[in-house]
């Protein structure tokens, strides 16, 4: 029995789900640990555009592959801003996606979502890890 055309076809079939693979977890950090929570929904549909906020627990914002401090973020969230408005992209329209690790203080956190709205950025998605209420998990 001839197996090369079935060899074609699985390696079409592998490099398809190479392509189609999401690789939105490549941009998280191992190192957060998210808060659990009854109420987390995941998204039904992805955002068209996304900008992407991780806070440790000690309250750095890891963006674009460098450590902030909250009273740092001014300059490259408006950098980020300008970058939308020259593609013609209203920074309303742009979903801040945070991953904030679940032991850090929740005044960090509203520090950052005042930032960003300083920026005009008015969507967020707060990250958290669904769980069953019943104290399941």
């Amino acid at each position: 029995m001839d197996m090369t055309s079935m060899i074609d076809i699985v390696f079409l079939l592998i490099s398809f789900f190479m392509i189609a693979v999401n690789f939105s977890n490549a941009e998280q950090n191992a190192f957060i640990r998210l808060p659990k929570s009854e109420l987390a929904v995941p998204p039904k549909v992805p955002p068209d555009e996304a900008l992407s906020l991780q806070v440790t627990e000690n309250g750095l914002v890891l963006f674009n592959n460098q450590e902030y401090e909250i009273d740092d973020l001014e300059r490259p969230l408006s950098f980020e801003r300008r970058l939308y408005d020259l593609r013609g992209i209203d920074p309303k329209t742009v979903v801040v996606l945070i991953r904030g690790d679940g032991r850090c203080e929740t005044g960090k956190i509203q520090r950052i979502l005042k930032e960003c709205q300083e920026q005009n950025f008015e969507t967020f998605n707060l990250k958290a890890i669904a769980t069953s209420g019943d104290g399941r998990d």
